[in-house]
Parts: structure tokens; sequence; C-alpha cells
């Protein structure tokens, strides 16, 4: 298990009383709270990377179809599924 260390923070008063009062509420320990508050943002931004990295590869790849040519106008991309709709649609 990872070893604890204590933070301090600077928070404003009226947000400080009434995460405190929210607390006691749920019978919640702040270190508990703020400790799921920095794994949720911890998660949030690594799943964040990864889609960045995700995306960038795929606008990537869309730029390198669209310099080898590989590119269709819309009204290619109408006519050809509306002739597989008109297929489909003959086969039943």
């Amino acid at each position: 298990m990872a070893s604890k260390v204590n933070i301090t923070l600077q928070v404003d008063s009226d947000l400080l009383e009434a995460f405190m009062e929210e607390l006691n509420v749920k019978d919640e320990s702040p270190s508990s709270v703020v400790e799921g508050l920095m794994r949720h943002y911890v998660d949030d931004r690594e799943h964040t990377r990864d889609y960045d990295e995700y995306l960038g590869k795929k606008v990537e790849a869309a730029f390198e179809d669209i310099r080898a040519g590989r590119v269709f106008s819309h009204e290619e991309i109408t006519a050809k599924y509306a002739a597989k709709r008109e297929e489909r649609n003959r086969r039943k």
C-alpha cells in the first residue's frame, strides 16, 4: 500500500464550511472525500489523454487519406448507400 502524506490547501471559507456540513450529513472524513476527488481527477485526465491520442491518430489517418486521394464527395457517398438500400429492399 502506498504511504499517506499530509497536504495543506487554501480554499474559500464559505466553501470549506459547506463542505464540512456535507461531510457531517454523510458521516465521511475530509481525507476520504478529497482522496476520491483526486482519484477521479487523475482517472479523468488519463482518459482524456488516451482519447486525445486516439483522436489525433484518427485525424492523421484522415489527412493521409486526403493526401493519397482517398476521398469521396457527398454525392458519391449518398449514391453509393442509396444503391445499397435499394438492393437490400429488393431482396426482401
